[in-house]
């Protein structure tokens, strides 16, 4: 799961989409059909990226400079609801083990002002039959949303995140069933915004050639951060699990993630490596026919180079990823005997990399011949502050509430409520482990659920960047195991934690020069130059500004330095002449 500000909680998030689901109705849903016939296949097998896409805005198509202003801050809350019944071949509801609710972007568009995110719930519902065998549910539900951002348009890099809250099912009946969750939607655009302020008259008209040739303009250097983003999609995998606990009968529920474990630029190539995860609950049966289940998990590391122009070497690089068209069958190893898991299935990945530039701005600006009025404009901006990525681990204990467990059959893990808190010292981020176990007893009659929490912390040095700050925090559990240990569950997992800090600046900025052309400005000088005392810490522009002339001039009345700002000391009269 990836979790930002919370504008609630942002940025880009990605979800992943298995192919094994049928589509369905809301009045139909399926169970997961994960049995296949063997078939040949070859193992870790990587395709060629099918898409990779660069994006850079910091210069625009007239040589104008721009800078990234961020447009919008929040979120929106989407319920999205409802119900189903299941299919005939699978057995009636006796008792719920676990709901899960996985969100899935997948449509994003902009339309003038207007963004509309298309999406839909991946439900799981897990389920005890009257047997007392453990039967999975699955189905989704479509949703949309849209919001108007002012000054969006098609320019914009949009970070999406979908977080899945408070997932709820209710039994109307054995067979029949209404899910609920809350999805909370948060948009960040960044835009390019050029910083050339347009001269003009007080009608607003454009300013001809020859007005604009009159205005004296100081600039200079604001410091801000440049997005860049890159995409590696279609990356192809194929892997294969095998376990060793009997014959794979039926696989009941999986669980998939994939995480950006290290990214690095040299020149204009971006070397990077993604850890895919597997956490897979299965039915096995033994030669005498007994039933057992079985659990395991896989990782699977990919790496790659792709090409991104304009990237520089160690610019600091954020990056996503999106499990999909995942394809999962049960297959035989050598012996014949079904006890592979075979996986098929496709990785995206989007990065944006940051870097922190000086793009000139004009800080002040003047008309030698007409009176000349400033208008201004704040523009958010941000300097990136620090990108990383670290892995600990945490371990707790999940108290049982009813009966004696024996056995952890299965035990998953989700992160939410991330915070960050800190100073210009130290920053702090917190948050909690949502576990979901499902137990044997200990006499082994009876199977049930227990749900609970784990909290944790990781501590870091701040460069003294926790001020006003934007943040995306991608965290995941990558490794989760339980045991039982005095009527107890013992929890020990590896949190991956990737975090990128921005700091927001408020940037004045000169919008627009403003020249008074029905009243132009009168010399009151008739013999063509002065001789000025120039004060303590003066610079040529304030002179300059004062008697309403290029500062150019007065550096070559004088013998100054062409890149001369400051009165050179010791520098007693200056002689100003006027054209």
């Amino acid at each position: 799961m990836c979790i930002s500000e919370k504008l609630g909680k942002h940025s880009l998030a990605y979800f992943v989409q298995s192919t094994h689901r049928m589509n369905c109705s809301r009045q139909q849903g399926h169970a997961t059909d994960m049995g296949a016939q063997k078939r040949m296949r070859r193992k870790h097998k990587m395709m060629d990226p099918t898409e990779l896409t660069k994006e850079s805005a910091t210069e625009n198509a007239n040589g104008g400079m721009q800078l990234f202003e961020k447009l919008h801050e929040g979120n929106v809350t989407v319920d999205v609801s409802g119900e189903y019944i299941l299919p005939d071949y699978m057995p009636p509801v006796e008792k719920l083990l676990r709901v899960e609710a996985q969100p899935v972007i997948d449509e994003k568009y902009c339309s003038g002002e207007k963004i509309t995110l298309g999406g839909h719930i991946c439900w799981k519902v897990l389920y005890l039959s009257g047997d007392g065998e453990i039967k999975s549910f699955e189905t989704e539900e479509r949703f949309t949303e849209s919001c108007t951002i002012h000054r969006l348009d098609d320019n914009c890099i949009v970070w999406v995140q979908c977080v899945a809250e408070n997932p709820v099912c209710r039994l109307s009946s054995p067979q029949k069933m209404s899910l609920r969750c809350q999805c909370e939607l948060t948009l960040t655009p960044v835009t390019p915004r050029d910083v050339t302020p347009r001269v003009a008259t007080e009608n607003e008209s454009d300013a001809s050639s020859e007005q604009i040739e009159s205005v004296q303009m100081e600039t200079g250097l604001s410091e801000s951060c440049v997005f860049l983003t890159a995409q590696d999609r279609g990356v192809r995998c194929s892997e294969d699990i095998e376990t060793t606990d009997g014959e794979i009968d039926r696989i009941i529920s999986e669980q998939h993630m994939a995480i950006l474990t290290d990214a690095k630029t040299m020149g204009e190539k971006l070397e990077y490596r993604c850890d895919v995860s597997f956490s897979i609950l299965y039915h096995t049966v033994a030669p005498d026919g007994a039933g057992a289940y079985g659990s395991v998990q896989a990782h699977f590391p990919i790496t790659r180079t792709v090409e991104v122009p304009q990237w520089t070497d160690n610019i600091a690089c954020f990056g996503e990823c999106e499990v999909k068209e995942l394809g999962i069958q049960i297959g035989t190893d050598r012996s014949g005997q079904r006890r592979l898991i075979e996986l098929d299935y496709v990785v995206d990945t989007d990065f944006t990399a940051y870097e922190n530039k000086k793009t000139p701005v004009v800080r002040d600006a003047f008309s030698v011949e007409y009176p000349t009025r400033l208008q201004t404009q704040s523009c958010r901006t941000m300097k990136h502050r620090k990108t990383d990525r670290v892995n600990f681990t945490v371990s707790g204990m999940l108290p049982v509430t009813q009966d004696s467990p024996g056995q952890v059959i299965d035990l998953r893990g989700e992160i939410h409520q991330v915070e960050v808190r800190g100073d210009k010292n130290k920053f702090v981020i917190s948050g909690n482990v949502d576990l979901s176990a499902i137990l044997r007893d200990a006499d082994g009659e009876r199977i049930f659920a227990q749900t609970g929490e784990i909290p944790f912390q990781y501590e870091g040095v701040s460069d003294g960047f926790m001020g006003d700050i934007d943040k995306r925090i991608c965290c995941a559990v990558t490794d989760l195991r339980g045991r039982v240990e005095g009527g107890q569950i013992r929890c020990d997992m590896e949190i991956h934690l990737c975090f990128n800090v921005l700091e927001k600046v408020n940037q004045p900025l000169i919008t627009a020069i403003v020249l008074d052309t029905e009243q132009p400005l009168e010399r009151q000088e008739e013999d063509g130059m002065v001789l000025y005392y120039p004060r303590a810490g003066e610079s040529v522009w304030d002179i300059a500004k004062k008697y309403r002339v290029s500062p150019d001039a007065i550096r070559q009345s004088n013998g100054m330095d062409p890149e001369c700002t400051q009165v050179p000391p010791g520098e007693k009269v200056l002689s100003i002449t006027f054209e």
